[in-house]
């Protein structure tokens, strides 16, 4: 269990220890005072990068740095960003330094938040962030392809942009080639392990939400694959040459992937209402908790100003589903509908 969270010119936070003493923790207070920041500094300690902004963007004006400490029984998290000489993020556990890709999972996090319902209607980057997110958490071996596959796409892409710029066609060299393995090697793997996600999620996904909501819907998650193989992926890019030439970009690879998620064979997006929507975020959320039931340790749930998205009916639900998580929530008032033991934090 998390018991405490400190920081140090984190947002509107010069110098702010909260102590938490019960499973289930409400953070009250007016909007605007600093709900949401708490939560998006344990979403940070835990996952090393924020759900809304860059590092540069979370440190208090006119200061050089911010830190977050997140201690547990036996073992204390240190995130800590400074612009000065240069911008950089160190991650202690224990005292002891350890790299980002390292940290992501350690203490697994589900975030609940307002914008989470734009999932099904806004671009599929967003779609694609939030698969990585929870693959990131649960797969080391998908960061370091992540890692590998992000750089050499830069790296492929800044080529394609001289290349354009100069106004010759330039055939495809040996240093191209390599950058096609790099990216087939990885980007093969990525796909993979998503399209396993997505079949693994949405049988969870389709009980929970029959759970939630009195009218049944079938529901399907298709994962628009780029790929089916490493050699697949490989003669894709290289046979995509004089394309990509053309416009300076890499167009085919995991980074245009994307799902879609149905109600009765049709788009969510176009078919389903907003009640609906709400009931499927619960059945998604719900389905993500259960996918972390064999990690090391349990998801620490944040719950960001959602209940007043949510009927009474469905409150009741998210409270009696995350019953057996460490749970942290913001609210302008106390849900009424929290029954459990919980502890309550007032902002003011």
């Amino acid at each position: 269990m998390l018991e405490s969270v400190a920081l140090t010119n984190f947002r509107n936070y010069s110098d702010k220890t909260i102590q938490l003493t019960e499973p289930t923790t409400i953070i009250t207070g007016k909007n605007a005072i600093g709900k949401t920041n708490i939560l998006e500094s344990i979403f940070v300690g835990l996952f090393t990068k924020s759900f809304r902004a860059h590092d540069s963007q979370l440190i208090q004006n006119s200061k050089e740095y911010f830190r977050i400490e997140l201690k547990f029984p036996k073992n204390t998290l240190a995130y800590h960003y400074t612009v000065q000489p240069k911008p950089k993020k160190t991650i202690k556990h224990n005292t002891k330094l350890t790299t980002l890709r390292q940290s992501i999972g350690t203490f697994p996090v589900v975030l609940f938040e307002p914008n989470s319902i734009l999932l099904f209607s806004l671009s599929p980057s967003l779609r694609r962030k939030y698969l990585d997110t929870l693959l990131y958490q649960l797969d080391k071996k998908y960061v370091e392809h992540s890692i590998v596959y992000k750089r050499t796409l830069r790296q492929r892409n800044a080529l394609l942009k001289r290349n354009k710029q100069s106004g010759k066609y330039m055939p495809a060299d040996e240093q191209i080639y390599i950058y096609n393995i790099q990216l087939a090697t990885s980007g093969a793997y990525i796909t993979k392990r998503r399209g396993e996600f997505i079949a693994q999620i949405t049988p969870l996904i389709q009980d929970f939400y029959n759970t939630i909501s009195s009218g049944k819907k079938n529901i399907q998650t298709e994962f628009i694959y780029s790929n089916v193989s490493e050699e697949d992926l490989l003669n894709k890019i290289q046979n995509n040459w004089s394309v990509d030439s053309s416009v300076g970009l890499t167009l085919i690879g995991p980074h245009r992937e994307d799902f879609v998620v149905l109600f009765n064979n049709e788009p969510v997006k176009n078919y389903a209402s907003r009640g609906e929507i709400r009931s499927l975020l619960l059945a998604f959320k719900f389905a993500e908790l259960t996918l972390f039931k064999d990690s090391k340790e349990p998801p620490i749930l944040l719950l960001d100003d959602v209940f007043s998205e949510l009927d009474e009916q469905r409150q009741k639900l998210l409270i009696k589903n995350t019953s057996s998580y460490q749970t942290i929530i913001t609210s302008t008032d106390i849900p009424r509908n929290v029954i459990k033991e919980f502890q309550h934090i007032e902002l003011v």
